[in-house]
């Protein structure tokens, strides 16, 4: 499971990092579901309207106004889904572009065909073209079935896991258009990072893809073979930033949680000491034991996705601790990214109902009816050398007094409703005088003596109330 740190409360010792972030509490932004949000949220801005797309088989309009944070109540289709040949399984909207001169929008979607998801998720992946003409409203698929764009080397395949190369995204850089995609197959059956390139006035359609290999982009789209990006394993999340003139892309570090990748040249990325959200190891295999999910992890800037710059909103799709794919939470964080001196901050909130109190860093679904999120502070989300002891931090439920915690980091607890807790924190041990108050209000590691239940009269005030 992933963690949290509480800033250590001496003085004495400054933390010097060459980046802060600042990670905001989650937004429920879509009512939960089993048959959306099944891709990376991809949003453009067409001629002032933002338009952003979900997708599960069938790909859907979630967002239209001003900005891409203008959800709608009710996903609509926009006539892309399964056809005969390389989609027989469905077709995923992950990438839009809007061209300005032929005033069309482009999309780039994920298709699978010849799937059978209960053998260990196995299906075939690609990439094709779709194209809009109706500001993004609605789309088709040019020459089909040959708007196929991306495509793995012949004889390429594997019945171990999924195969193909997919699960992509499309950034705009200048004169050229680069599509990240994830190789299923991998070097010595690994999956991996590639990248191919098009130039923008090809506008992206088949035959204009070449794939990077052997030090240039010299391999064709279709059956071409690719190098592997180093430092990387997700390829949906990579956003070109125009003003910094940098790429970024966010993806799940094993138990540590979301983790910044850093590149100037787009090809060789770096992990910086940046984690925007804590969270359990990913579990897609969902069981009563799972812990919570990050899935589909898209950065969005206000005008879309490629609209990335320091401050950005972090979609994903939320898997509670405990709940399968049957209920996804779309959400939405506010993030804060500088190459300043600083540290990786989350907001830690307290809701309230009638009878609870809870302290939490993590999305309280809108269906449990608590009251609006009251800031209480930023806590740390990893551990710096610079710190003291940390100890560990979980969610805290006060309910009529009833302990609904446990103190043990990595052990199996009770949430509300019947889910587990995931973890959310650690903060410094042993530093008068807030050591005799920092434990109790969270309910974790408790001082000799004191009755092991969260105590809503001592609400804990954070260290950080600032960032």
């Amino acid at each position: 499971m992933g963690c949290l740190y509480w800033l250590t409360i001496s003085m004495a010792v400054p933390m010097v990092l060459s980046w802060h972030s600042v990670t905001y509490y989650p937004e429920q932004v879509g009512e939960p579901t089993g048959v959306n949000y099944d891709s990376p949220y991809a949003a453009c801005n067409v001629s002032g309207t933002v338009r952003g797309y979900s997708a599960n088989q069938e790909s859907y309009l979630v967002a239209q106004g001003s900005t891409a944070n203008n959800w709608l109540s009710t996903p609509q289709a926009i006539n892309l889904t399964r056809g005969s040949a390389l989609d027989t399984c469905g077709s995923w909207l992950n990438a839009v572009v809007y061209d300005e001169a032929a005033d069309l929008v482009r999309g780039y979607y994920h298709e699978e065909w010849n799937c059978n998801y209960s053998d260990h998720s196995f299906t075939n992946k690609s990439v094709a073209y779709a194209e809009s003409h109706d500001g993004g409203l609605t789309f088709s698929k040019p020459n089909y079935p040959s708007n196929t764009i991306i495509l793995p080397p012949r004889g390429n395949t594997t019945r171990r896991h999924q195969t193909g190369e997919g699960d992509h995204t499309v950034v705009v850089r200048g004169d050229y258009m680069y599509l990240y995609f994830f190789e299923w197959d991998g070097f010595e059956d690994i999956p991996h990072v590639s990248v191919a390139r098009a130039t923008t006035a090809s506008g992206g359609v088949p035959g204009s893809w070449w794939k990077w290999y052997n030090g240039s982009y010299s391999q064709p789209g279709l059956h071409g073979d690719s190098d592997m990006l180093t430092g990387m394993h997700d390829a949906s999340s990579v956003r070109y930033r125009h003003q910094q003139q940098d790429y970024i892309s966010v993806q799940q570090s094993g138990s540590t949680g979301l983790q910044v990748m850093h590149s100037t040249n787009g090809l060789d990325f770096e992990a910086l000491p940046v984690v925007l959200v804590p969270t359990d190891y990913p579990n897609w295999t969902r069981a009563s034991t799972s812990g919570e999910l990050y899935a589909y992890v898209s950065p969005v800037g206000l005008g879309g996705t490629h609209d990335v710059q320091h401050d950005f909103s972090l979609y994903y799709t939320y898997l509670q601790p405990g709940e399968t794919f049957a209920q996804r939470y779309p959400t939405r964080r506010s993030i804060s990214l500088s190459n300043t001196s600083g540290s990786s901050l989350i907001e830690l909130v307290m809701l309230r109902n009638a009878t609870d109190v809870w302290t939490t860093t993590a999305l309280i679904p809108q269906s449990y009816a608590y009251s609006s999120p009251q800031r209480l502070g930023f806590l740390l989300t990893q551990n710096v050398s610079e710190a003291k002891s940390t100890t560990l931090l979980h969610d805290c439920l006060l309910n009529t007094g009833v302990w609904m915690s446990q103190p043990l980091f990595g052990r199996a607890l009770t949430r509300h409703h019947g889910n587990l807790l995931a973890p959310y924190g650690r903060l410094s041990i042993g530093v008068s005088p807030w050591a005799t108050r920092i434990f109790t209000p969270l309910g974790l590691y408790l001082p000799t003596g004191q009755s092991q239940h969260c105590q809503a009269d001592k609400v804990f005030q954070p260290f950080h109330t600032n960032v």
